[in-house]
């Protein structure tokens, strides 16, 4: 079907509906991980069409995809051109739908099973249309069989060091942040949104979303970075602390001193002197920057409170702490991880405790024997004593490579170069509109210049008309008066 909508005098520009604008023409996507690209303009809603990620929307697209094996699938719109609206079903079953994740595009997870069809909605929030770009991935929790010497979990990714030095990333988001560079680390933190890590010559290198300046960290040498809500913080090999990005609480403002161990939390920030003190800065609004006293070994801060393990191996925790993250498990331990609302530690026996909200199994671990947790928003992961990482929760996908990194930067540079072309079609017809409102102006106006001069003209000749009328009065007059 094609549409034709009048933009000004004789400019007519033709739409043509998507050949997946229904649902029964949904376009068949195949594969445990692609990317396919198009556009929504021209798109309609179904008369009894469903809404999508909880918005009328109104010009929406199809997709079907069948599972080839059993795990979590993650859809995104990452790299769309507009405020997109997703929604996943099986049949007419709703299973999964999203507005926004982090951004104005949109992500959904799901545990998918082998062999089952799954219809996919692509649609505009209140009927926006524009270029789409739909990516799939279809992962077990757990990453590919290779050996980590260090890892770290945020809102919807993870990031882990390889034994090779080289970093790797997975899951889902929508900034560059699981593209690391191609170099050699000795750490890597994942925060909110951006990564950083210390590279094998001692410098720090950021990478992701970079709205409040967390990319740009100082020159230097470090031993330890951490990064946290909209700012990081790092350890130079003084022992000083230097902290960069969004400071309006204080929790880019360290304290002087040297310190052994940093961890950045979302508005504040906590670390452990040489003397073992813990001291913090930054928002205190919920006490999570007002640390106990005594002799701490590892700290980790979290949104809204902090948890440290003391000189003895117990756990202490402070800040906000309703819900079940208020009660952590006794025991003897070595390291603990704060994630959004759980948190799991590692016990003197290598085994991985968790507690909070478990609404996506995040704190229900595997056994096995740990070296190393890191908790983010819904989903864990761990080093197992073989080196390999064991994932649990709401996780997604195996890790990318180098070359999936860079395909995945190729095609988001032509949905931006598809995005460039139509923006220049735009302009072109923004131009020819005020070229014809300006040639309409000008001949408005000289219309109106005519008519004012005929009105003057008729003006003149009344006046003519009135003298000569008076003429001939006065004429009259002097005739009844018997003067001619």
């Amino acid at each position: 079907m094609t549409f034709c909508v009048l933009l000004g005098w004789g400019n007519v520009q033709v739409f043509s509906q998507p050949a997946n604008d229904d649902k029964a023409d949904a376009q068949v996507i195949t594969g445990a991980s692609g990317q396919v690209t198009g556009s929504t303009v021209g798109a309609t809603k179904e008369i009894g069409e469903a809404s999508h990620g909880g918005n009328s929307g109104g010009a929406s697209v199809w997709f079907q995809w069948r599972a080839p094996d059993a795990g979590e699938a993650t859809f995104n719109t990452s790299g769309s051109s507009f405020d997109t609206l997703l929604a996943v079903y099986e049949g007419a079953t709703l299973v999964a739908e999203n507005d926004d994740d982090d951004t104005v595009q949109s992500a959904v997870r799901f545990s998918a099973s082998q062999g089952h069809a799954y219809l996919i909605a692509v649609d505009g929030y209140d009927g926006r249309t524009g270029s789409y770009v739909l990516n799939w991935r279809l992962g077990s929790s757990t990453p590919a069989d290779t050996t980590f010497t260090q890892i770290s979990a945020g809102h919807t990714y993870t990031c882990g060091i390889l034994d090779t030095g080289a970093v790797a990333c997975w899951g889902t988001i929508a900034d560059g942040s699981t593209t690391p560079p191609p170099a050699t680390f000795t750490q890597v933190s994942v925060g909110t949104n951006p990564v950083c890590g210390i590279l094998d010559t001692g410098a720090v290198a950021c990478w992701g979303w970079d709205a409040t300046g967390r990319l740009a960290p100082p020159a230097g040498t470090f031993t330890q970075v951490n990064a946290g809500g909209h700012h990081a913080c790092g350890i130079r090999t003084t022992g000083a602390v230097v902290c960069w990005g969004y400071d309006q609480f204080g929790q880019s403002t360290p304290p002087a001193g040297t310190f052994i161990q940093i961890s950045a939390g979302y508005e504040h920030t906590c670390g452990i002197r040489t003397t073992g003190a813990v001291v913090c800065w930054g928002s205190n609004e919920n006490g999570g920057a007002t640390p106990p006293t005594g002799t701490f070994i590892q700290i980790s801060a979290g949104a809204w409170y902090t948890c440290g393990i003391r000189a003895t191996g117990a756990l202490t925790c402070w800040g906000i702490l309703d819900g079940a993250q208020s009660t952590p498990p006794a025991g003897t331990f070595t390291q603990v991880s704060i994630g959004f609302n759980h948190a799991c530690g590692i016990l003197d026996t290598g085994a991985v405790a968790c507690w909070g909200d478990d609404y996506s199994g995040e704190s229900t671990p595997p056994a096995g024997t740990f070296t190393q947790v890191s908790a983010g928003a819904e989903h864990t992961c761990g080093i197992l004593d073989t080196g390999t990482v064991a994932c649990w929760g709401n996780t997604a996908g195996p890790p990318i490579t180098v070359a999936e990194a860079l395909a995945a930067l190729a095609d988001t540079q032509a949905a931006l170069d598809t995005l460039t072309t139509l923006t220049d079609g735009l302009v072109e017809i923004l131009n020819a509109l005020l070229a014809e409102r300006d040639a309409a102006r000008v001949a408005q106006a000289a219309a109106e210049a005519e008519r004012d001069m005929t009105v003057q003209d008729l003006v003149a000749i009344a006046e003519s008309y009135e003298q000569e009328i008076a003429q001939i009065v006065e004429l009259l007059q002097a005739c009844q008066a018997g003067q001619l």
